[in-house]
């Protein structure tokens, strides 16, 4: 990295840039982070429509969910659990790089190209314009929560 990466960091942190570019690489600051502390909350706020988890394994549940910029910039939102092994998230890029040898699952005619992230499983698919990701432990619980996506405007 560059010497001065002090002074560029220093005025990201600040607040005086909300982009930095250190040696080729962007680094986007997310003012606009709006936190809410549930489904509804979150879509009584804003007009999205999108799928959610409406379910999910025994003992998790959300605590937070995030919108915002992710750090390319673009549109995202993220739920939060008390699992640190499950989660779920939206993103405006459609840019998804799927395995190409991944598993895949279709559900209501979604294809979720499955593959193993270290201990967790990642589902992720496009829909609607939306790349969506959703992570557990076992298949037993990202099944549960594939299976249990509702649409916010059905």
């Amino acid at each position: 990295f560059d010497s001065n990466i002090n002074d560029y960091l220093g005025d990201f942190v600040r607040g005086d840039k909300k982009v930095v570019e250190i040696d080729g690489m962007t680094i986007y600051r997310n003012d606009d982070e709006k936190r809410y502390s549930s489904v509804e909350e979150l879509l009584e706020a804003e007009d999205l429509d999108i799928l959610y988890p409406s379910k999910l394994p025994e003992g998790v549940r959300v605590t937070r969910i995030t919108t915002g910029k992710d750090f390319k910039g673009e549109d995202d939102i993220s739920f939060y659990t008390n699992d640190s092994n499950v989660s779920f998230k939206i993103n405006t890029s459609t840019s998804g790089h799927f395995i190409e040898n991944a598993n895949t699952y279709v559900h209501n005619g979604i294809t979720y190209y499955i593959e193993q992230r270290n201990s967790v499983l990642v589902a992720s698919a496009i829909y609607n314009g939306y790349l969506y990701s959703v992570s557990a432990s076992s298949k037993e619980s990202l099944f549960l929560i594939i299976n249990n996506l509702k649409e916010s405007k059905s």
